[in-house]
Order: structure tokens, then sequence, then C-alpha cells
């Protein structure tokens, strides 16, 4: 399930909802889209090691 997140512009109010819920209203308008936050952490080993080419086990390093 995709959720989207609004923030009304009059009273600041935020508010995550499914995408398929439409766009909330609030103060009689109707809210504003806002992205959400990047994740920044890798989810596997594997990604996590193309992200940092500082690691022992990286490709690049010297000592493979």
């Amino acid at each position: 399930m995709n959720m989207v997140k609004y923030k009304c512009e009059q009273c600041g109010k935020e508010m995550t909802v499914s995408a398929d819920a439409g766009t909330p209203e609030c103060c009689d308008r109707k809210m504003k889209q806002i992205p959400l936050d990047v994740c920044s952490t890798a989810h596997d080993a594997e990604s996590y090691r193309a992200q940092n080419e500082d690691d022992a086990c990286a490709e690049s390093s010297p000592d493979l």
C-alpha cells in the first residue's frame, strides 16, 4: 500500500493517508502533498556493500 503525506498550508497540520484515498481537506481547502523522507539505510547486505566503498569487502578494495 502506497502512502502519501499532506500538509495544510493554513494551519500546518500534517496527515499521511493511502494514495488511493485522494487529497484530504483541512481548513476548507485541499491539503498540499509533500514528499516522504527517503530511506537512507540499505535493505540487504548486497545493497549495503555497494553504497560503502570503504568497506573491507568492497570490490575496489586493494586487498582483493
